[in-house]
This record gives C-alpha cells, structure tokens and sequence, in this order.
C-alpha cells in the first residue's frame, strides 16, 4: 500500500478498525485514511472516515468488480495554482477503479482552484439515472480565482455548496456580487439565481462574444434570475428579475421586471384604477371615443407580462419587446435617458407605454427609427408651450408634438379664443392613444385623445417619416368637443343676441351654435410638416 501509492505520488497515513481475513472473502475497516500529496497536485489532502473495504476473492478470479469500498465521509482540499501538475493515471489505477463499486455517502470539498468554466460540468448534473445511492455533496469556501460562463468571468469567488430536497443549492461572493443558485436536478429542470448585488465591469464580459449570441447558441435550460441591486461600472441600474429559456431558434427573456431611477419596466395600473380615473375624466367623452379607450385598456392588461425575445433565422437575428413601461414623470426619466429632446417647452408626468415592437439586431442594438410594431400610451398633465416663430428650427419629434398645440395650429381660422385656456400653452388632463409604428410612417390605430378641463381633442391619421428619420407629409382628421361658450369671446355673445346662442366665424362662414350643448367640429390637418394646411370639415352636436 505505501509502495503504491507513494509511486502515485501521495503519503497514505490509515487507522485500521478491524480485519477480517477469509479464504474467498476478506474485510478492513477502517476509522479513518488520510491521503496527502507529495509534489504539488490539483488534489492536496483527501480525509476518509468510516471505510469498509471488502475484496472478494471469487469475483477476482471470476473476472468481475472484485474491490467494494464504502466510505461514511470524505474531505477533498484542493490547491490548483499555475505550478500545480497533474498525475496521469496508470494501467494499474485505472484497472482497480474499474473494478472497485464505491459507495460514497458524503463528500466535502474545500481549497483554492486558479480557474474553473462552469459549462464543462453541467454533464454532471444532467443524468439521473443511477441504479445506486448518490453521495452527499459539500463544497465548503472554495476558492476559484478566475470562474467562466461564456463571456461572462468573476474573479477571487468563495463558492459554497449544500444539498436541497430539490437539488443543490450555490452560495457565492466577491467584491462585486453576492447571491445564491438553486438548481434543480436534473438540470433540465432549471435553475434559479438570486442576487443581493451585482456590479458588471467591462472586464467581466468578452467583448469578442456577445452575451445574448452566446444563450441564444448555447442555453439548454431554464433560468430564473433576479438582483436587488444591478449596477454597471458602478452606476446604479436599480432592481431587476426575469426568467430565461429558449424554444425554436428563439431566445425569450420573460416576466420582465425592473426599475431604472424613476423609469419602471413591467409595472401598471390595473384596469380597475385606470377606469376609475377616466370616469373623472369622462365630461367630454363620446359613445365612440370612449370605445375606442375601452378597447385600448383592453388590450393592454392582457399583456401579462414584458416579454424580451430574440429570433434567429440563419444569419438573421431580430428582437422583440412585448411589455410595460411606466414612470411617475416623464420629463426626468427621458433626461436620465439623455434624449436632447425635452427642454421647457414640453412638460409631462405620469407616463404608461405599452409597446409590441421589434427591430433587426440584438436588443442593444435598438433603434426607434427602424422599428417596427404597435404602441400603446397614455400620458398626464401635458403642456406643450407654444414654440411662436421658433418651430421651424425646433426637433422633428417636439415639431410634431407641437403640432397638437391647437392654440398655434388654429390660430386665426377662427374667433374660437383657444389662448382664452391654454394661456401657457395647451395642456391636458390625460392624452392616450395607440400607434402603429413603421420605419416610414406613423399613424394611429386608435385616435390620439387630448382630455382638458374645457373640451376634448382627437387626432386621427398618419405622419411619413424619411430615410433619416424626419417627420414630411402628414394627413389627421381633428375633432374637437367643446363647450362653445367657454370659447368666444365677449363681443361674440352680444352680437348673439340671445343668451342661448353664439355665433362661431370659421374661415368667412358664420355658424349659429347653443351655447348651453357641447358642440363638435371636424376639422383636417394636412401637408408638409413645416407648411401645414388646415381645413374646416363640419359641425355637429353631441
């Protein structure tokens, strides 16, 4: 025995328990064997406790497994340093390891290893057929220096392991992230990560493979994973979870969760509240417009969930975003974004975004101009302040928005004094809507509703959008449901005549409206963005 394994290059110290000699069959038992490396081997120290070694005889002769060792408990040490040298095994060892059935209840793993790719040992826990007993696995502060996912790597991680009615269960830290993994056995039943923190460096990733390529190719399980604090190179990226799995050439990120400062992902008012607010906004609703919302909510809570899917088709890949996005102020969140588009003439709060669209290339690769799909909104206490002289020189998106100030569009086609309510611009209660987004045009699929205290304005129609990216030719069909009396003017009402009536002058033509009902004129908004055309369709009651 000390011949033996001093030729494999280990010192063997043993307690001996009992011996059993027979002529065919013989037992050892033993209290405890210690087994040390002589040189420098990845394995340092291995300690057994409660071993019985049988050796049948018959079974030697015989041709069969002849050695059977039982061991209660073992300790492997590991130190795998770049000095570190591996003992090839020998004709001798790999025959007794053959021939040997081992019955191992408990192992415990502790020490230091320069590197480890996780992927090479998920094989492990993938089969569970097994005619006998598993062992009882412990890794106990496990030192691994470099650790390797793909493109992902930690460095200077203490790695802790123990067994869960499920499965087995990872603890692990280093100076950038703590958390645990639950996997469930067989690993095709997932796993499940959670984070206390997580701070990604550049150094963590390969910039010669991308994440997402590398589950979208590699990714055979599913995977649950949340942090309560994510942040890149140190900048806060705030709390997130979601869980990934793959079917189809399709990568899918579902039960997207998460918050950036004050922009939410994932998170919505219920129908119920979102209801019951309309009802306070519902003066100048109509049978029509209200549908149209209606169906807009609808629509919306039927999204369950923000969904993140990645397709590939050969050499194409396209990404997908089904899901929620809300924040409590607009205007903060889209500076947070640095979007040079917000300055003091656009102020809005409380903004809900339900979006379904998609675009060539990963998810990092998004861009609003080449996007594709349908866009659900719904945005209060708006004020677009009138731009005057300087909306020719304004951004295509805040011209556009500028478009629905209808104190400027208006101006002058008629004696409705707009000014008369929207002295620092036009403002509004509520605006929702839902879009169909193109890379060429936008237009509504359900009409835009601007919702204020003294009427109700739709918009319904398309804008075209060039190669690069700016608003040209529109083309909108704008209702409005006013409450005429609020409208004209003082000398309006005396040339009237009567309390009851007031006389509306739109482009030369004079209409007789009560002014005690809410009147609705149809109007058109059409041509170039920068040279608008406005015509006046028609009135009727409500």
């Amino acid at each position: 025995m000390s011949n033996l394994s001093q030729n494999l290059g280990y010192e063997i110290e043993t307690t001996v328990k009992y011996i059993d000699w027979k002529i065919y069959k013989s037992q050892i038992g033993f209290e405890k064997i210690t087994v040390s490396s002589l040189k420098t081997h990845k394995v340092q120290t291995f300690i057994a406790k409660g071993i019985g070694f049988n050796i049948n005889f018959l079974d030697f002769l015989s041709f069969k497994p002849f050695l059977f060792l039982k061991v209660e408990q073992g300790l492997l040490k590991l130190i795998d340093e770049e000095k570190t040298k591996i003992v090839s095994s020998n004709k001798l060892t790999e025959y007794l390891l053959k021939n040997t059935d081992l019955q191992l209840k408990e192992v415990k793993v502790t020490g230091s290893i320069s590197k480890l790719n996780i992927a090479d040992y998920f094989f492990l826990f993938t089969d569970t057929g097994t005619n006998g007993e598993l062992p009882v696995m412990l890794i106990e502060d496990l030192l691994i220096r470099d650790l390797n996912l793909g493109p992902l790597a930690l460095f200077e991680v203490n790695l802790n392991m123990f067994p869960t009615k499920e499965g087995l269960k990872f603890s692990f830290s280093n100076t950038e992230t703590e958390g645990s993994i639950d996997l469930n056995l067989p690993l095709s039943n997932g796993l499940e990560v959670r984070l206390e923190n997580l701070n990604l460096l550049n150094s963590f990733i390969d910039s010669r493979e991308n994440l997402f390529i590398y589950l979208l190719d590699n990714l055979s399980f599913p995977i649950t994973f949340s942090t309560n604090n994510l942040s890149l190179n140190g900048e806060y990226l705030g709390n997130w979870s979601f869980s990934i799995k793959k079917g189809n050439e399709t990568l899918i990120f579902d039960q997207v969760k998460g918050s950036y400062k004050s922009l939410f992902i994932g998170e919505m008012n219920s129908i119920e509240e979102v209801e019951s607010q309309n009802k306070v906004r519902s003066k100048f609703d109509d049978v029509d417009s209200k549908n149209h919302i209606k169906v807009a909510l609808d629509d919306v809570n039927k999204i369950q969930s923000s969904v993140l899917s990645i397709s590939k088709k050969g050499n194409q890949i396209r990404t997908n975003f089904k899901g929620k996005i809300s924040t409590k102020d607009l205007n903060k969140s889209l500076e947070v974004l640095n979007m040079d588009i917000v300055d003091s003439n656009f102020i809005a709060k409380e903004t809900h975004i339900v979006p379904n669209l998609s675009w060539k290339g990963l998810p990092n690769e998004f861009n609003l101009e080449t996007s594709e799909g349908a866009l659900y909104f719904r945005i209060d206490d708006l004020l677009i302040k009138d731009l005057g002289e300087n909306i020719t020189k304004t951004p295509g998106l805040l011209k556009l928005i500028s478009l629905f100030n209808v104190s400027h569009t208006f101006e002058g086609l008629t004696n409705l004094n707009f000014r008369r309510n929207f002295r620092s611009g036009f403002q509004a209660d509520r605006v929702e809507g839902i879009l169909d987004i193109k890379t060429n045009k936008l237009e509504t699929l359900q009409p835009i509703i601007f919702s204020t205290g003294s009427g109700k304005f739709s918009w319904d129609g398309y804008v075209e959008i060039s190669n690069d990216g700016e608003f040209q030719k529109l083309d909108f069909e704008v209702i409005m449901t006013l409450p005429i009396k609020e409208y004209l003017p003082a000398y309006a009402l005396i040339l009237g005549g009567p309390v009851t009536a007031g006389l509306v002058y739109i482009a030369g033509k004079v209409f007789e409206k009560p002014l005690n009902k809410l009147s609705s004129g149809k109007w058109r908004v059409s041509g170039d963005i920068n040279k608008l055309k406005t015509e006046f369709i028609e009135w009727f009651d409500k």
